[in-house]
């Protein structure tokens, strides 16, 4: 007795469905499985070294100096710090040096110089702080702070000097003791009143007493201290005498 087709055909559907999910359920663990070996057989990479420079592009002014914030990451031994120009910035210690104004890059790399960074540095030149002293005919110039002390004066034979004025009538001394600014000094000499010894004798030829007075000095402001004395009023006396 054959069986029945109307019963026959729904469950021949039902076997292909099993054996379509069957099917597709393997190739999809076996594709899995595989995809997860080659993974496995795929070497890992080592991160990237990374060297960073924390600063942006920097400006000094001549002279001066900046040391450098430095970022790594990943990064063996010591770095290694280039100028492009050592005629304008140069390295020391990983600080920038300013030498003299211009324009250049500066680099931060690695020992294997596999990463790096880089900035660029610009220079100006240094203000110009410098002034004149002007004494007399000379004009000496500085570059900073002078003391007044250290100025050099050539003081005529037979005079002292006074001090330097801001005038040449000489009625406002320098008062500061230090300059740092142009000034125009004049120096002020006094003559120096030689002393001449005056000998008091009496008519016997004795000294009395020696008096020390500046040259000029009249013999009447004299402090003598013998007494009854005649004074001879010239003006080359050396010795007075008495009665």
């Amino acid at each position: 007795m054959n069986p029945n087709p109307s019963h026959q055909a729904p469950e021949d559907k039902k076997k292909r469905r099993k054996i379509l999910f069957w099917w597709f359920f393997g190739a999809a663990v076996i594709l899995s499985l595989g995809t997860v070996s080659a993974l496995a057989f795929i070497p890992s990479e080592d991160p990237a070294p990374v060297v960073r420079i924390a600063e942006n592009d920097v400006t000094l002014e001549e002279g001066a100096s900046q040391f450098l914030n430095i970022t790594v990451r990943d990064v063996d031994g010591e770095l290694i710090y280039e100028s492009l120009d050592a005629s304008v910035v140069r390295f020391e210690a990983g600080t920038l040096i300013a030498v003299a104004p211009g324009i250049t890059t500066v680099r931060v790399i690695n020992a294997d110089r596999t990463a790096f960074d880089e900035i660029n540095v610009t220079v100006r030149a240094r203000p110009d702080t410098s002034f004149t002293v002007s004494i007399g005919e000379r004009v000496l110039t500085f570059a900073g702070p002078v003391d007044v002390n250290e100025l050099s004066i050539d003081v005529p034979e037979g005079q002292t000097f006074e001090g330097f004025f801001l005038d040449a009538d000489f009625e406002n001394p320098l008062e500061a003791s230090v300059i740092d600014a142009s000034v125009v000094l004049y120096p002020k000499f006094e003559r120096i009143v030689p002393s001449v010894d005056v000998t008091i004798q009496n008519l016997a030829g004795e000294t009395l007493q020696v008096i020390s007075a500046p040259e000029g000095s009249r013999l009447e402001d004299l402090e003598v201290t013998a007494s009854d004395l005649a004074f001879i009023s010239c003006s080359n006396v050396t010795s007075v005498w008495t009665h």
